[in-house]
């Protein structure tokens, strides 16, 4: 299990948490799998049991526990049990669960490699373009070399003009 509050077969939970962001995350996202904040206790901190009770008569457990971790520094202590009437899970519901946890890292997966496989892509054509561009860097350093014409002619014509080249050095050394 990803989150402790995803293990279909635990009926209670204590967790400590540095911070107030932390625990009201957990006990929302542990709502969805019918966890129920029962007790929290702030330590190193300034609670007030006055914040406490009063957060507990406007919103009920979610606000027991946010009048508890309401600007207290320290560590915060939360006991989690599951709703009344909770039943857990049986044989074939947790196959059920297994398998729609299996199918959905599948998804996942296939989904992980289709971004791969698109980056690896892009990464492939900016290899090509940056190997284009150096040999066609190396062409133009071989040509400039050379000191051949090849500004006004067409690199087309590029073997005429060696041709012409080399007749005119032919007749010169003779």
């Amino acid at each position: 299990m990803k989150y402790w509050y995803m293990d279909a077969t635990k009926r209670t939970h204590v967790a400590v948490y540095k911070n107030y962001k932390l625990m009201q995350r957990d006990v929302e996202r542990a709502a969805q799998y019918r966890w129920v904040p029962q007790t929290s206790a702030a330590q190193g901190g300034r609670g007030s049991a006055l914040a406490v009770l009063g957060g507990a008569a406007v919103l009920g457990p979610v606000g027991m526990v946010m009048g508890a971790a309401h600007r207290g520094k320290g560590s915060i202590t939360m006991t989690f049990i599951r709703e009344q009437g909770w039943q857990p899970p049986t044989a074939e519901e947790m196959k059920a669960l297994r398998d729609q946890q299996l199918a959905l890292r599948t998804q996942q997966s296939e989904q992980a490699m289709r971004v791969l496989k698109v980056i690896g892509l892009v990464l492939y054509v900016i290899y090509i373009g940056l190997w284009l561009a150096g040999v066609w860097l190396v062409i133009g350093g071989i040509l400039a070399l050379f000191k051949l014409p090849v500004g006004h002619t067409m690199l087309a014509q590029l073997p005429t003009v060696l041709y012409l080249k080399k007749q005119k050095q032919q007749e010169g050394g003779e």
